[in-house]
């Protein structure tokens, strides 16, 4: 049993052991929560992770819905992290069948999952590990907190983040038969960002998030344009109109019928019968 944080928590799965941490899930007996412990071996690393993990004023720079705590004596530092449920990414990517907008909108969700991190980048160099990257159903994205710092890189930038965010896209789309997929090779954002990603013109992520947003503003062109056919003013004058041409054509029709079948009409196609030609059917 680990007591910590007010919890006790009986193991439920040794995830990773090495000379930098002990990763384990566990289950709070009394809740059956489930949550990620992370027990520091390192000394090295204590001071300088709890630095990437907390503030000054010692609040959390993860979200509560990540990062429970930690628990510091004399013998252990544990770091206690909620388990989320792993989905990952790539494993279902491929085996289930996605749209070409379904895909880029699972883009736009991870680069905006990304962005709302507000930690350095040391540590979201390990959360955006392609392991730790998960998706639900509706393709909405979320990362993982079984983290092995034995991984982390204290040297890592900004830029080095954002340039791993970009291969992983590119990953992602790969998994896709572009080239006999006929819907993703005619979407233009994909196509144009496998053109510049092999070109190495991006800049920044921010640049990537934009150019999958291409799509969305045709997609709002379209949909303003069939708005604007659908005014409401509009379509009003329009009925207006197609029903004073449909009364108009329905009088025609109804005069002609009535000339068709009045007595003088009929008498003037009887008389017209009895000539054929120049000669007269009533002559003896």
């Amino acid at each position: 049993m680990i007591n910590v944080l007010n919890k006790t928590l009986e193991e439920v799965r040794p995830v990773v052991k090495n000379s930098a941490n002990e990763v384990t899930i566990c289950r709070d007996i009394y809740t059956n929560e489930m949550f990620v412990v992370i027990k520091i071996i390192d000394r090295r690393l204590i001071k300088r992770i709890l630095g990437l993990l907390y503030a000054p004023d010692g609040s959390s720079f993860l979200p509560d819905d990540m990062f429970v705590g930690n628990s510091v004596n004399k013998e252990e530092v544990l770091l206690v992290f909620r388990y989320l449920p792993e989905r990952k990414l790539f494993s279902y990517l491929k085996s289930e069948s996605r749209s070409a907008a379904e895909t880029i909108e699972t883009i736009k969700d991870l680069i905006i999952s990304y962005f709302a991190f507000k930690v350095a980048p040391p540590l979201i160099g390990l959360l955006i590990n392609e392991n730790n990257i998960n998706v639900r159903p509706d393709g909405s994205i979320y990362f993982g907190t079984i983290l092995d710092f034995e991984n982390i890189n204290f040297e890592l930038k900004e830029a080095d983040c954002s340039k791993k965010m970009i291969d992983i896209i590119n990953k992602m789309l790969l998994e896709f038969n572009i080239t006999e997929n006929g819907q993703y090779a005619n979407t233009k954002s994909i196509m144009l960002f496998l053109k510049k990603y092999r070109n190495n013109t991006y800049s920044s992520l921010v640049e990537v998030y934009n150019d999958f947003k291409l799509d969305d503003a045709k997609s709002q062109l379209r949909a303003n344009w069939f708005r604007r056919m659908i005014d409401k003013e509009k379509l009003f004058k329009l009925g207006k109109r197609i029903l004073i041409i449909t009364a108009i054509c329905m009088i025609y029709i109804f005069i002609r019928w009535l000339l068709e079948k009045s007595t003088l009409m009929i008498g003037f196609k009887n008389n017209n019968l009895d000539l054929i030609g120049t000669v007269n059917m009533t002559e003896e």
